[in-house]
C-alpha cells in the first residue's frame, strides 16, 4: 500500500516515479513525477517596467519562474532539469523583500503575472497610473465639491438675509 500525505486538509495518495532511459544514456535514467519542479529567480534591467502594486516605473525587476522538471539519476548523482514553464511572475525588489520577510500575512504581496500555463503569449503590462496625477485628480474633485458646498451655503445665507 502506498504511503499518503496531507495536503490542504485532504489525504493525498503517493504516486510512483515514472522511469525511462535517456536517449543518449549520458545523463542517466530519466525520471518524472507530477511533483518534480524547478523554481528560479533572476534579475533584469529595463527602461521602466510597470508592475502591479507599485507606483513607479522600475529599471530593475526580479522574475520568478516555476517549471515542471525531470530528474536524471545515475549511479553517482542526480540532477533536475526544468521542462514546461508553469508560471512566471515579476516583482520589484521591495515586493520580493516583503514577500520573504512578511510571511503568513493575508494573501501575500502584489505581483505581475507575465505568463501562466495555457497562455499562448506573454500577458500585457498593466497601464501606468501616475500617483501624482491620481492625487491631483482627487484634489481637484475635492476642491470642486468644497466650492459647490460653499456656493450653496452662501446662497442660503443671502436668502435668509434678504427675507429678514
Amino acid at each position: 500500500m502506498a504511503r499518503q500525505f496531507l495536503y490542504g486538509g485532504q489525504v493525498m495518495p503517493e504516486e510512483p516515479i515514472k522511469k525511462e532511459r535517456d536517449d543518449d544514456g549520458v545523463l542517466g535514467e530519466k525520471q518524472s513525477h507530477p511533483a518534480f519542479g524547478m523554481v528560479g529567480i533572476s534579475q533584469s534591467s529595463s527602461t521602466g517596467t510597470i508592475l502591479v502594486g507599485s507606483a513607479v516605473r522600475h529599471r530593475s525587476v526580479v522574475t520568478l519562474t516555476i517549471k515542471e522538471a525531470h530528474r536524471y539519476k545515475s549511479s553517482h548523482d542526480e540532477r533536475y532539469h526544468g521542462s514546461r514553464t508553469l508560471c512566471e511572475i515579476s516583482m520589484s525588489h521591495a515586493q520580493l523583500a516583503e514577500m520573504l520577510f512578511n510571511t503568513n500575512r493575508g494573501d501575500g504581496v502584489p505581483c505581475t503575472i507575465d505568463y501562466a500555463l495555457g497562455d499562448k503569449e506573454r500577458r500585457p503590462s498593466p497601464p501606468f497610473e501616475s500617483p501624482m496625477k491620481k492625487h491631483s485628480d482627487n484634489l481637484s474633485a475635492s476642491l470642486q465639491k468644497t466650492l459647490q458646498l460653499q456656493k450653496k451655503s452662501t446662497i442660503k445665507t443671502l436668502q435668509v438675509n434678504f427675507l429678514n
